[in-house]
């Protein structure tokens, strides 16, 4: 089974998880805004994933630690150029390999 993952990125250069105990995991980079992608592949056995909770450290040219994708949509500011950055519209699908 495969978790694909769609969102529209503003200034945002890479998505990538927050806990290093992931493995397996596609970039989801600035080319792929808007582009459904597959993220990583599940071994599933005989557990059927029902939700996806995207928690994330992003980067643009700073790294945002603390960002939340729990509500499919995240803000801040990249104070180096002073313009709002964000990611929106998160969706997700399971799709069988």
């Amino acid at each position: 089974m495969e978790l694909q993952l769609k969102a529209t990125l503003k200034i945002v250069t890479n998505l990538q998880p927050v806990d290093e105990d992931f493995y397996a995991i596609k970039p989801y980079n600035a080319e792929d805004n808007e582009k459904l992608k597959t993220r990583v592949e599940v071994e599933r056995w005989s557990l059927e994933p029902i939700d996806f909770q995207p928690q994330v450290c992003l980067e643009s040219e700073t790294v945002f630690h603390d960002s939340n994708l729990r509500e499919k949509d995240w803000t801040d500011c990249e104070e180096r150029v002073q313009e709002s950055v964000g990611i929106f519209q998160v969706t997700h699908q399971f799709v069988n390999c």
